[in-house]
């Protein structure tokens, strides 16, 4: 394995960047999934309504981007290994759109680009575990994850509910949006935002150390 000095700094600095973006990048997506026809209108206009699962299948896939973070591997100075990635990601998707389109109509190419932003996801975290000479499950807070992921998907239930209900009494579109999806973020910051701002602090801490070991 390659070894990079100050490997458990470089650990925890990963750590952190994972949870700053599968808390921040949650709440973006599940705040836009709640209100997803509201916002379709906004950037799409009526016209596009009926591809509205095809939208949200999007902002899927960029909930999961989160998983992308090239930190360890550049770091580690495989820019090989992210360039045989990049174009095997390129390459699955591409002949995922066919099959999938041929079978699931116009979702299947935003299902294939799913899939693929979520294994490459997984086998870029694996490939950095390995740079760190540890394991892909010790990235993560287990326990406070699923804690999150449990009310990112009741909230976004919930609100979604009083996005139909508003909708029925005939609330302007934009109003709407407004409301579910600052609802939504109002809610999960009240309940994470002090363990984002916690992830960052540390972030903003280790950096200052290593300018300072680097002027010294």
């Amino acid at each position: 394995h390659y070894h990079l000095p100050g490997l458990f700094e470089f650990y925890e600095l990963y750590k952190n960047f994972l949870e700053i973006a599968y808390i921040s990048t949650g709440i973006l997506c599940c705040a836009a999934l709640a209100a997803a026809p509201q916002l379709m209108k906004l950037l799409y206009s009526n016209k596009y309504t009926d591809a509205l699962p095809i939208f949200c299948v999007y902002i899927f896939v960029d909930l999961f981007r989160f998983a992308n973070i090239t930190l360890v591997l550049s770091a580690a100075g495989k820019t090989r290994t992210l360039m045989l990635l990049g174009l095997g990601s390129l390459a699955c998707n591409a002949v995922l759109n066919v099959v999938l389109y041929r079978w699931l109509d116009l979702i299947g190419p935003a299902i294939a680009t799913l899939a693929v932003t979520i294994a490459a996801g997984i086998l870029m975290l694996f490939l950095g575990a390995r740079a760190l000479n540890t394991h892909i499950l010790k990235f993560f807070n287990w326990k406070y994850l699923a804690g999150f992921v449990a009310e990112s998907v009741v909230l976004t239930v919930a609100l979604s509910f009083l996005q139909q209900a508003l909708e029925a009494r005939d609330v302007h579109y934009f109003l709407i949006l407004v409301i579910v999806a600052g609802l939504y973020c109002l809610v999960m910051l009240l309940l994470h935002g002090k363990r984002l701002l916690s992830a960052m602090k540390k972030i903003s801490r280790q950096a200052l150390a290593a300018k300072s070991d680097a002027l010294d």
